[in-house]
């Protein structure tokens, strides 16, 4: 693909993911920033439908959440550090945030496409291992699991509508703060309720089972 291609490209699902976060995947594409200045029809000759844009979103956004996690390891020695590097970066990339607006689409397309799947499996196992070290530290306190991290960054990036975007932002880095806190092992109180979930519970969430002979 030529650069300049690549460039359009990248310009519509960044369009895409933005217009889908603040009006879920059925707003209409043409009214899309990216798509008005590359041309509507750049838009249906790369994404001849919604579901294939929706798919290269999805794809972005798993894509994103790799890059932070590889970022956070490279620039920290130590898993603690690493992890709260990375639970920021998913603020500022707004990765769990379109995690409830694609749900509806992630089963049909992780049951469709193994490459997709294979992914997700990665991103997974790339969290879960970075959980369990900051854990050998004697950090991140031990009944917490890499899944409950996830839930919970879902919920806590939830923005208030009644808020500003600049409101919203700083309420949820504030939330994060506290969450940070309380996930230090020595500052811990009582056991937590239930047991400790793995990275795999968004699978759940959104109708899948991993041990499913038809998820693959």
């Amino acid at each position: 693909m030529r650069a300049d291609a690549r460039r359009n490209r990248e310009q519509l699902v960044t369009a895409a993911r933005q217009v889908f976060l603040e009006q879920g995947v059925d707003a209409p594409l043409d009214e899309m920033r990216g798509a008005r200045a590359v041309g509507i029809a750049t838009l249906y000759r790369r994404f001849p439908d919604r579901q294939a844009l929706i798919q290269q979103v999805m794809q972005d956004n798993l894509e994103r959440s790799r890059a932070a996690l590889e970022r956070a390891a490279e620039e920290h020695s130590d898993a603690w550090s690493a992890l709260v590097a990375y639970l920021h970066d998913v603020v500022d990339e707004q990765i769990t945030l379109l995690v409830p607006v694609l749900a509806p689409n992630i089963h049909e397309e992780l049951r469709r496409r193994g490459d997709v799947w294979s992914r997700r499996e990665e991103v997974i196992g790339r969290f879960e291992q970075l959980v369990q070290a900051a854990k050998r530290e004697g950090r991140l306190r031990g009944d917490v699991g890499a899944g409950d991290l996830e839930v919970w960054m879902v919920k806590v990036c939830r923005p208030i509508p009644v808020l500003t975007t600049e409101q919203n932002e700083l309420a949820t880095h504030r939330q994060l703060r506290v969450l940070i806190d309380g996930l230090l092992a020595d500052t811990a109180g009582g056991p937590l309720p239930g047991t400790p979930q793995d990275g795999r519970v968004q699978l759940v969430l959104t109708g899948l089972d991993t041990h499913s002979a038809d998820a693959r």
